[in-house]
């Protein structure tokens, strides 16, 4: 994520290409971010954090509830709207305890049960 952030390129070596970790990776590719995977190495081509670009689909976290609540954050700040969704233990569980800090310092945040729920699979 900081590597997405960040502007030029970042090496990551020791990459642990798990499911959270790949559902990361695809997440900021579909915000514009050029990253290269090579077994456990990754190159991302930062595109600082006013680089990245609207998704024109849903950014499909998977399974990870690290992924979801961080890019949340990171989108927040954007001009953009970008919808994330998750696998059904992700749909289930609470997302409040970061959407009402994200509100309270002004992001827009729709979901279900007024965004305390991701959509459904």
């Amino acid at each position: 994520m900081f590597g997405a952030l960040a502007e030029g390129e970042t090496t990551v070596t020791n990459f642990l290409p798990g499911a959270d970790c790949l559902s990361t990776i695809s997440c900021f590719k579909q915000l514009g971010v050029h990253i290269e995977q090579d077994g456990q190495h990754v190159k991302i081509e930062g595109k600082g954090f006013n680089g990245l670009k609207e998704p024109e689909s849903v950014l499909d976290v998977g399974n990870s509830g690290t992924t979801i609540r961080l890019m949340m954050g990171i989108l927040a700040g954007q001009d953009f709207s970008a919808v994330l969704a998750g696998d059904e233990s992700i749909a289930k569980r609470p997302m409040t305890r970061v959407v009402n800090p994200l509100r309270q310092m002004g992001a827009i945040i729709d979901g279900r049960k007024g965004a305390e729920y991701t959509p459904s699979p």
